[in-house]
């Protein structure tokens, strides 16, 4: 209760309230207040917190008179009290209750008392506006005050990216106690589609200075006016999770549905309001699935009552609504949050619920609650349990969550299911996805956000789900799910989903088609087709960009409408070099390829590139290197052109300095040979290398304490704290499958040194799943600790400045763990600045025109390398003691472990960090031998009993090759204590079977406790001087077979491919 006079009986309506508490079960709370509408609930929270954090919340209309209204008895109610703040599931800690009153007259506070209270735009419903439409957006403020409001805004209108479109100001009153509007204006005539943002800053004079009441970003979509049709029978369902709780009373969610082109809806009202809701649903052309949750109770005989009342009230509704076709059973269940009895009672209790359904309506599709990956090892476990206790006979499909990002996300959740199911001879049933998305907070990650949506459904329906719920339409969570930033703002997701369903709907799935027979760029190709039309979606899953030639259909096929679009409907250049044949680029954006054929219509194929290059070309350091490039006339006439070279990067390029003439005639290839010479710009890289990771330590532990040097140890929570040593892969250091374990908020500390030539300033990039703190010497610098930084997909989610000493610097880290991963992605200036440029920054431009015309253009994307070095005398003899003082040439991690057993469910034969599988490796050269020194990580040894089953144990295999083709490979390994090698395959040398005392290749095994030491020579032929590839693997039996391997490329450890082997060079 207020006792303040001043604050009591609607006096000072406009109130900040902030009350700092700690609730540490998972569980929420909430806040009542008496206000001029009543009590009412204003606030609520979450708990799961064992340190105190604040709720804060403005009330415009508090009134404080410890009023009743008939509610005392109800514990959720604040009657005869101001404010009450409930707590739930265990004991509420307060530490504070703060209220701050704003006075109405006089020298009133207008950033508190001026309020927009809504924005609308002049066309009604949601930010989506057409392509070519004069469009207004209009405010509405309303002042508090007792005082008149003059002031202006000045606004701004960016591009996603940022870009500056478009700049103004206007100047604006609102009376006192009342409201008022003004607009601006939108232009879309000159917009390409895609998502924008008006930005305003409102401010006004005071004092004589300008005063920033606020600041509204205002987001809206730009995209064309097709409409979207509605799947027919048969055809793929485009579905959507639309927001916790009912969607049917709520017209700009259903005009977003409708805009979307969405099918089905998933839940979309509770059980109890289906009649209510079918008739708007069907108004909308929408189905929806249900979600019926199966009832629990300690009790058996209470628990039974609610089932029969559940599978009464399931038969009745089957039978009033035939066209509710599927129905969910919950979700979730095998997180005890969602569903807190046994697996046993699940089953039991949705054999029921089905049969139940199946009684009121036989064609109905049952199917379980989406499983969850999450969870921990108890969610690990019910998944399992529940797949084995479940029989196929009483449930229609088998609903799986796959949340995280691009299309691995999706492949890894259906492919961990269906391992199970077939290990359980189970398998028969279809899969659908009910709940698949992923979380962004910044734009490049709502950038990988549209691109995800594009390539799970593209995957889904390749796979044959009938449909698939991405997730989520509005979350007004802490997670950033949300599809739209409110209501009416759209995400880039938005315009992708709407792309996606203008091009695919209705369309059958093909086929996948092999754009890249070499595999080394990692495209995914998708053909769908609709009578004549035919889309191929494409993608690269590494971030680069290359040219594709394509032909369509064989030349006497009529090809007509060749068109490209980019993710969100934009024209994507497409070049039609030849009757049935086109070229274009493509990367890690997806893109829709549409043409017309007649029937039957042919499948493409990969063409014949005018201008025939390898898309990645690796260069030495000032020495001198000649590009292969084949140019082919594909015309029926002869073809005089020139071709030129353009290099785009950051060192120097020596190239011809001028164009190369071609003269072909039809259907003529030819074969050049362009010298090129790099010179590096070499600079220090200010980043380190490995961290020393501290887990199993207390919460709250104070960081500012360490500014000089790495601690021995951290305060355990019980015990002492858990301290290896890790290095990150691709830049992430993944703390979950390190420590086996995911508990939100669960701390771990990392920690590293860097020595800095002088004091200076570095930018840095990083991200996390889910929050973070960067110290610096024992100085804060940066944290997500407020709002989380979503689910760690790049460094460039959060760059920031790091300042240095001159010196030696130590950095300390603070990753809190989130509910579904445990990571942390951070990289220095060099990194950061070659991931801005996504790889695009190193590359040569080709260029073949005839006269004004382009014929064709190609990239070459550009790596350098360092020759290995020269050996010196005592090299093998000091590797004996100790590894090399230099840099390893190779060092491997998590990103290059295959582990076939983190598709199912036993956590235990995961990868577990560095400390079960890495690899470090050094390589010199003298002037006969090639030296290898491998250290292996592993804790757990297991060496084979036959040199012919070495790769099923602890051992090393290494691949050589001179041309890509042929190629010699060796395993080494310890065999009943005995140094072994045996040579699978031969190239040159001895013949295959074991290697005995031959000057061929040599090796010395170390075993240690926690590692292994493989010191190789490899005799140096003529061919390998000419050029060698080489590939590494490191096979690792923690049970008796082989549970995991470590290879630096791939091609070893699976299908034998020398030409994915890198190249290397010998001194």
């Amino acid at each position: 209760t207020i006792t303040d006079p001043r604050f009591k009986n609607g006096k000072m309506p406009a109130v900040d309230i902030e009350i700092e508490y700690a609730l540490p079960a998972w569980a929420g709370v909430e806040l009542y207040a008496d206000t001029a509408r009543g009590a009412v609930k204003v606030a609520r929270g979450w708990g799961d917190n064992r340190w105190f954090r604040k709720l804060k919340v403005q009330l415009d209309d508090a009134w404080f008179g410890e009023r009743e209204f008939g509610n005392s008895t109800r514990s959720h109610t604040c009657d005869g009290f101001d404010l009450r703040f409930n707590g739930f599931s265990a004991d509420l800690y307060l530490r504070s209750i703060r209220i701050k009153g704003y006075p109405l007259t006089g020298d009133v506070d207008f950033g508190r008392l001026l309020r927009l209270t809504s924005i609308d735009s002049s066309q009604g419903g949601p930010f989506l506006f057409p392509t070519g439409s004069n469009e207004q957006l209009i405010f509405t403020w309303r002042n508090l005050s007792h005082e008149v409001f003059s002031g202006s805004c000045q606004y701004t209108l960016t591009s996603h990216s940022g870009r500056l479109l478009k700049s103004g100001s206007l100047d604006f009153q609102v009376p006192a106690d009342a409201s008022s509007t003004f607009r601006l204006p939108i232009d879309t005539h000159n917009f390409k589609h895609g998502v924008y943002y008006l930005n305003t800053r409102i401010t006004y004079p005071k004092k004589g200075k300008e005063v920033l009441i606020m600041q509204r970003r205002v987001a809206f979509g730009v995209h064309n006016r097709q409409t979207v049709p509605k799947a027919e029978p048969g055809q793929f369902l485009y579905g959507l999770d639309v927001k916790l709780g009912p969607c049917d009373q709520e017209p700009i969610l259903l005009k977003w549905l409708e805009y979307l082109g969405v099918d089905i809806v998933r839940a979309g009202a509770r059980l109890h309001e289906l009649d209510r809701a079918m008739p708007v649903f069907r108004r909308h052309n929408l189905k929806i699935m249900p979600m019926a949750n199966p009832p629990y109770d300690k009790d058996p005989a209470r628990m039974q009552n609610e089932l029969d009342k559940r599978c009464r009230q399931l038969t009745e509704l089957a039978k009033r609504h035939p066209d509710l076709i599927y129905w969910e059973l919950g979700n979730e269940p095998n997180l005890p949050f969602f569903y807190k009895g046994s697996m046993a009672d699940y089953v039991r209790v949705t054999k029921a619920m089905y049969q139940a359904l199946k009684k009121g309506n036989p064609k109905t599709v049952v199917t379980n609650g989406g499983l969850a990956f999450a969870g921990g090892k108890t969610g690990q476990d019910r998944y399992y349990e529940y797949l084995r206790l479940q029989d196929p006979k009483f449930i229609d499909a088998w609903s799986y969550h796959a949340h995280g990002p691009l299309v691995h996300a999706e492949r890894r959740g259906l492919s961990r299911i269906k391992a199970t199911l077939n290990r359980l001879g189970k398998s028969g049933k279809p899969f659908i996805d009910t709940e698949s998305g992923v979380a962004a907070d910044t734009p490049l990650q709502e950038e990988i956000q549209a691109r995800t949506c594009i390539e799970k459904l593209v995957f889904a329906q390749s796979e044959g789900l009938p449909l698939l719920m991405w997730f989520r339409l509005l979350f007004k969570g802490g997670r950033s799910y949300s599809n739209l930033y409110t209501p009416k703002e759209p995400r880039p997701v938005i315009l992708a989903y709407r792309t996606l369903t203008q091009q695919l709907k209705n369309h059958r799935f093909v086929q996948r088609i092999e754009i890249d027979p070499s595999g080394e760029h990692q495209v995914e190709a998708y053909l769908f087709r609709r009578s004549t039309r035919n889309v191929l979606v494409l993608w690269s899953n590494r971030e680069e960009s290359f040219s594709v030639t394509l032909d369509l259909a064989p030349a006497e096929k009529e090809v007509t409408q060749v068109e490209g679009f980019d993710k969100y409907a934009n024209p994507y250049k497409v070049d039609r070099i030849h009757a049935n044949t086109i070229q274009f680029i493509t990367s890690e954006d997806p893109i829709f390829i549409v043409w017309h054929t007649p029937e039957p219509a042919a499948l493409p194929k990969p063409g014949q590139p005018v201008i025939g290059v390898p898309s990645r070309f690796l260069l030495r350091h000032s020495i001198p290197a000649t590009l292969p490039v084949s140019i082919h006339n594909p015309f029926s006439r002869p073809l005089q052109a020139e071709l030129s070279l353009n290099y785009s990067g950051r060192h120097t390029m020596q190239l011809p300095n001028h164009a190369i003439p071609v003269q072909l005639a039809a259907g003529q290839t030819v074969k050049q040979e362009i010298p090129l010479c790099v010179k590096l710009n070499r600079k220090q890289r200010l980043w380190p290398q490995t961290w020393r990771l501290f887990t199993g330590i207390q919460s709250g532990i104070d960081l500012t304490r360490y500014t000089s040097q790495i601690p021995a140890s951290l305060p355990g929570h019980s015990g002492p704290c858990k301290i290896q040593t890790v290095t990150p892969r691709n830049h992430t250091i993944d703390i979950a499958a390190i420590t086996g374990t995911i508990k939100v908020k669960t701390p771990a500390v990392l920690m590293a040194m860097i020595e800095a030539p002088k004091a200076m300033t570095i930018e840095i990039g990083a991200s996390a799943d889910w929050w973070m703190e960067w110290y610096v010497n024992g100085r804060l610098i940066y944290d997500t600790l407020e709002k989380g930084n979503g689910s760690g997909f790049s460094i460039l989610d959060h760059t920031f400045n790091m300042p240095l000493r001159q010196g030696k610097n130590l950095i300390a880290v603070r990753v809190l763990s989130g509910s579904m991963g445990w990571k942390l992605l951070c990289a220095g200036p060099e990194d950061l600045r070659q991931t801005r440029n996504r790889g695009r920054e190193e590359r040569l431009l080709l260029c073949l025109k005839a006269g004004d015309r382009t014929v064709s253009s190609q990239t070459v994307n550009l790596e350098y390398i360092t020759p290995i070095p020269r050996a010196g005398a005592d090299y093998l003899s000091s590797a004996m003691t100790r590894l090399p003082a230099t840099t390893p040439f190779l060092n491997l991690s998590q990103s290059h472990v295959t582990n076939p057993f983190e598709l199912m469910p036993d956590r235990s034969k995961w990868w577990r960090g560095d400390a079960d599988l890495s690899l470090k490796a050094w390589l010199a050269a003298d002037g006969k031998y090639l030296h290898l020194i491998a250290r292996v990580q592993d804790q757990t040894h297991h060496f084979p009993n036959s040199a012919t089953a070495m790769w099923q144990h602890d051992s090393l295999q290494i691949g050589l090759s001179t041309d890509r083709k042929g190629f010699n490979e060796y395993a080494i390994g310890l065999v009943k204590n005995q140094v072994t090698i045996f040579k699978h395959h031969v190239s040159w040398g001895v013949a295959a079977g074991v290697v005995r005392d031959n000057n061929e290749i040599k090796a010395r095994i170390i075993p240690a406790a926690n590692h292994i030491t493989y010191i190789i020579s490899i005799a140096i032929t003529p061919a390998m001087r000419q050029r060698l590839y080489l590939n590494i693997l490191a096979n690792d039996d923690d049970f008796g077979n082989r549970k995991q391997f470590i290879q630096w490329r791939p091609g070893l450890g699976e299908a034998k491919k020398p030409e994915h082997w890198p190249r290397i060079w010998l001194p």
